[in-house]
């Protein structure tokens, strides 16, 4: 009965929200998730998921996300084993994935470091989706791990999750950050041409707190660091004139 909500966000034109009800179950070992839709103004909720293994508890959140238009719903699932972006009408209907990319582990019991899909957010047109996740496995990491020699050196990452950005729908999903720079969040400019993110040279769990602020062109291109300060500089988003960032920095 300890029902709480993980999710939850308000449409584009601000008469419905959609949220995420999690529910411990001692059956499945696990807080199983359920999205809803209910009037802004109240009413009775629509129930829109039933089988669909949403992105729950622990931590990270479902990712619950309307497109720019209203017209759909998404969020973070299991698609397999492997955590995606998927997406439903805002209507309800059937759950279709959006991005398909390979897992670092076959495992629904991971970091987010290693999870396929860890964040995204639609570009301010509808057009696109930027998404946060590692580069896939080599063929020598997933050889050497059939055959028992692979390992983990701790505080080591070798890939650490970048920015993709794919077309939607159906587009060839594209990274536009350097291989060298752990990704931790990340926002589209107004007008879509950019996106600002922060990141960091370092490494694994204190990463999230060595973070520079860059802006690199959507289609790709080069990074340029926007701000270098020591310390944890965070979600970064733009005035609506772009004239200004505002961001989160622990000084």
């Amino acid at each position: 009965r300890v029902r709480f909500l993980s999710d939850v966000c308000i449409s584009p034109d601000g008469k419905q929200i959609a949220y995420v009800v999690s529910t411990p179950s001692f059956e499945t070992a696990s807080h199983e998730a359920v999205l809803y839709v209910v009037p802004a103004s109240g009413g009775t909720p629509l129930r829109l998921t039933y089988s669909t293994r949403i992105f729950n508890q622990p931590m990270p959140a479902p990712e619950l996300r309307w497109s720019p238009d209203g017209s759909l719903l998404s969020f973070i699932a299991f698609v397999g084993d492997t955590p995606q972006v998927v997406a439903m009408s805002s209507s309800g209907g059937e759950v279709f994935p959006v991005t398909a990319m390979k897992d670092v582990e076959s495992s629904s019991k991971k970091s987010c470091s290693t999870c396929a899909v860890t964040h995204y957010e639609w570009s301010p047109d509808g057009k696109r989706i930027a998404f946060a996740t590692p580069d896939p496995e080599t063929e020598d990491e997933i050889q050497r791990k059939k055959n028992k020699s692979y390992f983990i050196q701790v505080g080591r990452n070798d890939r650490p999750p970048r920015i993709w950005v794919q077309d939607f729908p159906g587009g060839t999903a594209k990274p536009i950050t350097p291989p060298q720079l752990a990704v931790v969040d990340f926002s589209w400019a107004p007008d879509g041409n950019s996106i600002i993110y922060s990141a960091s040279k370092v490494a694994g769990f204190d990463a999230q707190y060595n973070t520079s602020i860059y802006v690199v062109p959507a289609n790709g291109g080069e990074s340029r660091m926007v701000l270098g300060q020591p310390g944890m500089n965070r979600a970064a988003h733009y005035s609506p004139d772009r004239q200004y960032i505002a961001f989160i920095s622990s000084g």
